[in-house]
Parts: structure tokens; sequence; C-alpha cells
């Protein structure tokens, strides 16, 4: 079961920097969509959302809703060739007739594929300027977050006899 973005995002925020809940708390009316534009967007972030955040000061809610967001991308297959705009025009199109179609979400994924997310907010986090610490801390708390859902779909999904490495 695909888990949204927002939540892991939040998740991660909470353990991790509880200081940017109010920035996230701002996204609220946003759709996904535009909760990641405002976010990558830093005129727009200062115009919509007004926090008084515009001082220098390294956030980690926009690299994580960043390497989520591409990381969902991945996930379902998109490659860089034109599939991705292929896939914009057919959302678009049917945007309209979907409930939920700006919601950004995540399939259940494999442990390797959740390190390399780990390795990718770390290192994202780190190029922001964000502290080692902080940043070591916001990738851990992404990786459980995934594990979680990984665990909590394979016992949904009818696969709980799945053999551990010792079987």
């Amino acid at each position: 079961m695909p888990t949204a973005l927002r939540d892991v995002v939040r998740y991660a925020v909470e353990l991790a920097a509880p200081e940017e809940l109010p920035l996230l708390d701002g996204l609220t009316e946003l759709d996904d969509v535009q909760a990641e534009r405002a976010l990558t967007s830093r005129s727009r972030a200062r115009e919509r959302l007004g926090f008084g955040l515009t001082e220098a000061v390294a956030l980690v809610t926009p690299v994580l809703w960043t390497v989520l967001s591409e990381a969902g991308r991945h996930a379902v297959g998109l490659a860089v060739d034109g599939a991705v705009e292929r896939l914009r025009a057919r959302l678009r199109r049917r945007r309209a007739d979907l409930a939920g179609a700006d919601r950004l979400t995540l399939p259940p994924m494999p442990p390797e594929r959740i390190e390399e997310i780990r390795h990718a907010v770390r290192e994202r986090c780190l190029a922001a300027g964000v502290n080692r610490a902080r940043a070591v801390a916001v990738a851990d708390a992404v990786a459980v977050r995934l594990a979680m859902d990984e665990l909590r779909s394979n016992r949904e999904g009818g696969d709980p006899q799945q053999p551990g490495p010792a079987q």
C-alpha cells in the first residue's frame, strides 16, 4: 500500500527537525505538487509561505520533499527519456477525474532502495548546509518510516511467510 510522501516528511521532521513543523503546517492548504513547487522555489516559498524563515537557514523539509518525490517517480519506473512528460500529460488529462491526483505517494520499497534513499537524503542535507548530526538523524528517520511501511505492506499484502535471511 503506498504511503503519502507528506506523511514520511512529517515523520522525519517531527523526529529530527521539529522546529520546521510550522513550515510543514503551512503547506496543508496546498496539494503536494504545489507544496513541492513552493519548497523548491526560494522566491515562491518566501512569498507564499511567509513564515519569517527567509534568513539563511539550512532547512531539511525542502530536501526531504525533493528526494522523496524523486524516489517516488523512480519507483514507478519513469525513465528520463520522456516518460515523465508522457505521464504528466496523462495526469493532467485525468486530474479532474481522479480524487487525490495531487497526492504524491511512495510505494513499499525493498531494503536496498530504502538504503539508497537514506544515503541520498543524508548527502543532499549535507550539501544544503545541514550539519552532519542532523543530516544523519533526518536520513535515519526517513529510512525507519519507509522500513515500517514496507513491513506493514508485507503483512497486509499476504506475504507473511516470506523467508527471512536465517531461513
